[in-house]
C-alpha cells in the first residue's frame, strides 16, 4: 500500500442544540477514511476507504450558513458555561476515539 489516507471528521448542525449541550448528551461525529483524493472547482473528492464509495466534500448552497448558523449559535450560547464544556469535552473524546479505531483500521493495513 502506497497511498494517502486522511480522516475527514464532521459534527453536525444539531437542530435542538439547546436541549442536547443541557442534557449532556452529544450527536456523535461522522468520520471517513478517504483516499485518492483530488480537488476541482471547489470540491474535494475521494473514496471512502472502508466502502470504496466516492465522496465529495462541497461548500453548502449559498445561504444556507447565515440561514442556519446564527439560531444554533444563539441556542449554544444559552446553555450555561459547564454544559458548553461538557458538550465540547465529550464531542473531542469521541472524535478522538473514533479517529484511533479508524487509524488501527484502515491505516496499519
Amino acid at each position: 500500500m502506497n497511498e494517502w489516507r486522511v480522516i475527514w471528521a464532521f459534527s453536525p448542525l444539531i437542530p435542538n442544540i439547546l436541549d442536547v449541550v443541557s442534557r449532556h448528551q452529544m450527536a456523535p461525529p461522522l468520520l471517513l477514511a478517504v483516499t485518492g483524493m483530488e480537488t476541482g472547482k471547489g470540491n474535494l473528492v475521494g473514496k471512502e476507504v472502508e466502502s470504496a464509495s466516492s465522496v465529495k466534500l462541497e461548500p453548502a448552497p449559498t445561504g444556507l450558513n447565515q440561514l442556519l448558523l446564527p439560531r444554533y449559535t444563539a441556542d449554544y450560547e444559552q446553555a450555561s458555561e459547564e454544559d458548553r464544556r461538557v458538550f465540547v469535552f465529550s464531542k473531542q473524546h469521541e472524535t478522538l476515539r473514533l479517529e484511533a479505531e479508524m487509524v488501527y483500521t484502515h491505516f496499519w493495513q
